[in-house]
């Protein structure tokens, strides 16, 4: 469903799967759900430490972080 809210979508979905599974198949996709964005969450929060400290080292001139020029 391009265009779509992706988390009304997800809603709908986890619903639909409460419907037609029950609701301890629900309770697992809610679980899994929440598992998978913290996982994603705890992966864009080590991207923003690393641009982090990129952006820092090139503040103060280090060079550390830069990349290897060649040619």
């Amino acid at each position: 469903m391009a265009g779509a809210d992706p988390g009304a979508r997800i809603g709908e979905l986890l619903d639909r799967l409460g419907r037609e599974a029950g609701p301890q198949a629900r309770e697992t996709a809610d679980e899994l759900v929440r598992s998978v964005v913290e996982f994603y969450g705890e992966g864009l929060a080590r991207t923003r430490s690393a641009a982090d400290r990129r952006t820092r080292s090139s503040a103060t001139g280090s060079t550390s972080c830069s990349p290897t020029r060649s040619g």
